[in-house]
């Protein structure tokens, strides 16, 4: 008998028709840290707190900063819990995390299906059982590297999209699968039904597998600016500096071009009054589909089938390196050949012609251009 067969004897399978939440009245899910998947998480999250139960997310205090206006708006402030998470390197992140889901009485903990979790930390194994011997239920995704520590697990397709992922998994814990497909119902009630014509450049993420370069976006924003109102987002430093090369560039007369470098509601309000946008792989593509924006997404390293957004659909223009590159998708933040080129080698004329096509074969945003 192997080890791993031996140490999942405390554990089971799950069946279709089993509520495997039941009597439950407080539940808790780690959620992998990136404000994508927690975008990604809040409708499935929605849905279990709609059952009567109290949810709370846990997360990195350094995600929450980030996520905490977005938060705000969906629940209330008690159901976050910051902590270390993914739990560090020593076992007392292990025990302290153990002894908050203790006083809120958490009664089962829900481990998100993202394959990076249970990758990142050597100490959630402990943390599983910790919760298992305190009588708590531990439940994931049976394909999961460390599924053995569970105390109940699910089949999830990973060739899903991660918001479709989340979905599936909690219905299938509950044993209601026929609920219905994913819905992002709570984005639905702050969609707009007017939009300016304008269109959002988001410049990508903080790490530079998910970024375009400065460059690039400066081009974008020049091909652009004679055509419709342009709106860029992203980092503050980095907005900072685009800013700067843009003023230099001498623009175009008429122009109308801004940076928002504000707050991320802000940033959102900003984006649900688009025509369209432009996202890397990152949070904003998930909430440009959340909130109906038509968009073009840049993808570099990452894998466009299962870092897709929900509402992903084969008119949704994909940018890639044209020639694709022998590596690509290798999923990591560090480059191999040391140049991130599956990013660099993408041109501003690419996204641009994207984004033309788009626009025109929707005849409701090309009118309001």
């Amino acid at each position: 008998m192997s080890a791993d067969t031996a140490l999942d004897r405390g554990s089971r399978a799950h069946r279709p028709e089993e509520d495997m939440l039941a009597g439950t009245h407080c539940v808790a899910i780690g959620i992998y840290s990136g404000l994508g998947d927690i975008v990604c998480a809040l409708p499935s999250v929605m849905r279990l707190r709609a059952s009567g139960r109290r949810v709370i997310l846990v997360m990195s205090v350094g995600i929450h900063r980030v996520a905490a206006e977005l938060l705000a708006q969906h629940l209330p402030p008690g159901d976050v819990l910051t902590v270390q998470w993914p739990p560090g390197k020593n076992l007392k992140s292990v025990w302290g995390l153990v002894q908050a889901l203790r006083r809120e009485r958490v009664q089962a903990f829900l481990v998100s299906p993202h394959p990076q979790l249970v990758h990142a930390s050597r100490k959630l194994p402990w943390l599983m059982a910790a919760l298992r011997g305190l009588g708590m239920r531990v439940l994931g995704a049976q394909a999961d590297h460390r599924s053995w520590v569970y105390s109940h697990k699910v089949a999830v397709d990973r060739d899903l999209p991660i918001a479709t992922r989340e979905w599936q998994f909690l219905a299938d814990l509950s044993g209601h699968r026929e609920r219905g497909s994913f819905d992002w119902e709570p984005f639905r009630p702050q969609r707009v039904a007017q939009r300016s014509g304008g269109v959002l450049i988001h410049v990508g993420a903080s790490k530079p597998n998910r970024r375009l370069p400065t460059r690039t976006v400066l081009d974008l924003i020049r091909q652009l600016e004679t055509e419709r109102p342009v709106r860029v987002v992203g980092l503050p430093a980095e907005l900072q500096e685009l800013k700067a090369l843009y003023a230099e560039s001498t623009p175009a007369p008429g122009a109308d071009v801004a940076f928002v470098s504000g707050s991320l509601v802000q940033a959102l309000d900003t984006l649900k009054h688009m025509d369209c946008s432009i996202t890397m792989d990152s949070a904003f593509a998930h909430l440009a589909a959340a909130y109906g924006v038509p968009q073009v997404i840049v993808f570099g390293p990452s894998d466009p089938v299962s870092n897709r957004p929900v509402t992903f659909v084969p008119q949704t223009p994909v940018i890639q390196e044209t020639q694709k590159l022998p590596c690509q998708p290798c999923g990591l933040h560090t480059c191999e050949l040391g140049d991130f080129r599956c990013m660099n080698l993408i041109s501003a004329a690419q996204i641009h012609a994207a984004v033309n096509r788009m626009l025109a074969a929707r005849p409701e945003a090309a009118a309001a251009v």
